[in-house]
């Protein structure tokens, strides 16, 4: 072989082992692939409903960010947008973290969802995909890397909320899901995330690490706010608060740069918080501080001061402690209270915001986030929805707190309608979907109107209220808050715990609950409740039929003729293939004295009974025995035999069945 041919081959070589291990990690990746490992990395998926394809939210998506068995990892909604976009759709994403989610609401009291109840009230000839893409725990780099991929979706505009999330989120600075304070490492390990072989490799490493279940130190039986929190006290300043702070930045300023590029409208909204009814959660003192011991002496002062309604006083003794050290949140704080009994409202709220900003465990976002949100909002040009500002302007003396605030920053049911007016506000000003001027003649809703529409029932405020008690019922936090009063009704009261004790220990599911107290209220006559409850659910899952029969039967106990014939009609466009709604619209006729109109549907009825497992044997005989009763009542004597015969075959000794057919056999004889 020549020298040359020796070096060709040397080169080729050297080649195949440089490329080899890349060779076998694509090929691993390719067969994890083909074996559909790591499906729940998938952001959605495609589903058929009545010959219409859609895309679902996938639940376990959030499995990208987070790692290890030691955390309960939260799910994604499973909202549904079409897969092909009409011309006349309108498509909105709201990305952030638990207060986009909804927390701790379950579905409709979401900001999400009340905003798209003020969008369709507003234009009805238009349809709107309001998608809630917020998981809890998920910050600004998770929002960054989701619309990445959003963008090919076709979205109208994105809704974002976030940056509470930056430090005990996932990949958080001080998170026990960290990947370090490097932006650009965090960003490889999200794009590795990603992959399925690395997802292998991250599973098999959390299975053989020991358990965090046995160690002393985590809280793996705690909130997610417990378990994330892992290097847990944050000076205000200190590195790793400038870090979350500067990577907030660029990933604002990445999330606009994307949206710019595929022409799609951002809003962002600030961030709103508990100042004045929670407490902060720890307090430090500054690292050069040596005279505790004085500064706990003036602080107790204060506080007995405090207690004993002398808040002037009070204040001489803070403000004493505050000279030897003013870092500690919970002083700011309890001067904040002390002026707010003063009426000096002015101190009290910039008291009030410090506490929030020394508070060291960081849940709340501090006040600076909100200010990069309006520099860079500002210099972009990009609209801003200061969804604070809103909250300050309806709080008294612009001190918010537990009147719209449920817990340390997630609205309650007021605080939520506030934020879809706000993003509603927003929208109209930044003239979309129409010129501002074409909002203006409706864009008025009292709350009132807003919960009419949003059919939020006592199942969802009463799960609610139990996801709040859980959270504000442990540490950090110092006192259990609630969302809901329970109501003067001990009977329903009753009811309502029993059914929320097995959604909460998941014996039942939120649609099964609903229909449960539905029935409930069926059989009290409270008819205008049950409504709202079985609305509740039709609004979570559009496209099930079974509501909307539930509906269709309800209205047609009240004679309510004209709307259960729309309910049914909705559910037969749902499952035309499925018996149900045919049989319940044969029903809705004979009702009405209309055997004629009747008829086709009973015998679709007949036909596709097969179709669907859940019409059962007794059902269809009752539907030969209807069929039979409308043939009757249009002298067609005939077919009205052979489906009482067919009725008795699968029901023999049925006296009304048998009644029937007699009274057809002496119709035909008279005939004759």
């Amino acid at each position: 072989m020549s020298q040359k041919n020796k070096m060709k081959h040397a080169v080729v070589y050297r080649m195949i082992v440089l490329l080899l291990p890349f060779a076998v990690l694509i090929g691993a990746e390719l067969l994890l692939r083909a074996l559909k490992y790591g499906t729940e990395l998938e952001l959605v998926r495609v589903i058929e409903i009545a010959g219409q394809k859609y895309y679902r939210i996938n639940e376990s998506f959030a499995r990208r960010y987070f790692a290890g068995s030691e955390i309960s990892i939260p799910e994604a909604r499973n909202d549904l947008f079409r897969v092909r976009k009409s011309p006349n759709t309108y498509r909105i994403f709201c990305l952030g973290g638990s207060t986009t989610a909804g927390f701790p609401f379950v579905y409709n009291g979401t900001f999400p969802a009340l905003l798209r109840d003020r969008l369709a009230a507003l234009f009805p000839e238009r349809e709107f995909e309001v998608v809630n893409w917020g998981i809890s725990a998920l910050n600004s780099y998770s929002v960054l890397d989701i619309i990445r991929e959003l963008v090919k979706y076709q979205p109208d505009v994105f809704l974002i909320y976030t940056g509470h999330n930056e430090f005990y989120g996932a990949l958080g600075v001080a998170s026990t899901q960290a990947a370090g304070q490097n932006r650009t490492l965090v960003k490889a390990y999200i794009t590795l995330g990603k992959s399925r072989l690395f997802h292998l490799i991250r599973n098999g490493i959390s299975a053989i690490r020991p358990s965090a279940a046995n160690d002393d130190s985590a809280s793996a039986s705690g909130t997610l706010m417990q378990q994330l929190a892992e290097d847990r006290l944050i000076p205000l300043h200190g590195e790793k608060y400038n870090a979350a702070l500067n990577n907030f930045e660029a990933n604002i300023r990445e999330i606009i740069r994307l949206a710019k590029e595929q022409q799609i409208t951002v809003l962002f909204g600030t961030l709103v918080s508990n100042v004045s009814d929670l407490e902060p959660f720890e307090s430090v003192f500054a690292d050069s501080f040596f005279n505790e011991a004085e500064w706990q002496q003036q602080f107790a002062h204060g506080q007995e001061a405090e207690a004993a309604g002398d808040f002037a006083l009070a204040l001489s003794f803070y403000r004493a402690a505050a000279r030897l050290d003013s870092t500690p949140a919970n002083l700011a704080f309890r001067m904040g209270k002390c002026y707010q009994r003063l009426g000096a409202m002015a101190r009290a709220d910039s008291a009030f915001a410090r506490a929030r900003d020394l508070d060291p465990l960081r849940f709340r976002a501090s006040s600076e986030f909100n200010q990069v949100l309006r520099n860079i909002c500002a210099v972009e040009r990009v609209p801003l929805v200061d969804i604070e500002a809103l909250f300050r302007q309806h709080s008294p003396h612009s001190l918010v707190g537990d009147e719209w605030i449920c817990d340390h920053l997630h609205p309650n049911q007021k605080g939520y309608w506030l934020m879809a007016k706000g993003f509603f506000e927003g929208m109209a000003e930044n003239d979309l979907i129409a010129p501002k001027t074409a909002w203006c003649n409706q864009r008025e809703q009292t709350l009132r109107e807003a919960i009419e529409l949003a059919y939020v029932t006592d199942l969802e405020l009463e799960i609610a209220n139990r996801h709040v008690q859980n959270l504000t019922g442990r540490l950090p936090f110092k006192q259990k808050h609630t969302v809901r009063r329970r109501s003067g009704d001990a009977d329903w009261e009753k009811m309502l715990q029993t059914v929320v004790d097995a959604v909460m220990a998941y014996q039942l599911d939120f649609d099964e609950a609903s229909l449960r107290l539905a029935e409930y209220l069926i059989a009290k006559g409270a008819y205008s409740q049950a409504e709202t409850y079985y609305r509740s659910i039709i609004k979570i899952r559009p496209m099930r039929y079974a509501p909307y029969i539930y509906l269709g039967n309800l209205f047609l106990i009240q004679r309510k003729y004209d709307e259960a014939e729309k309910a049914y009609l909705e559910s037969l466009a749902l499952s035309p293939d499925l018996p149900f709604a045919h049989t319940r619209l044969g029903l809705l006729y004979m009702d009405q004295k209309q055997p004629y109109m009747a008829q086709p549907y009973f015998e679709k009825a007949v036909v596709l009974a097969g179709n669907s497992p859940e019409f059962s044997y007794q059902d269809l005989a009752d539907v030969h025995y209807l069929l039979a009763l409308a043939y009757a009542q249009t002298q067609n004597y005939q077919k009205a035999v052979y489906e009482a015969k067919e009725a008795l075959k699968m029901q023999p000794g049925n006296k009304k069945v048998d009644a029937l057919l007699q009274k057809m056999y002496y119709a035909i004889n008279a005939q004759k």
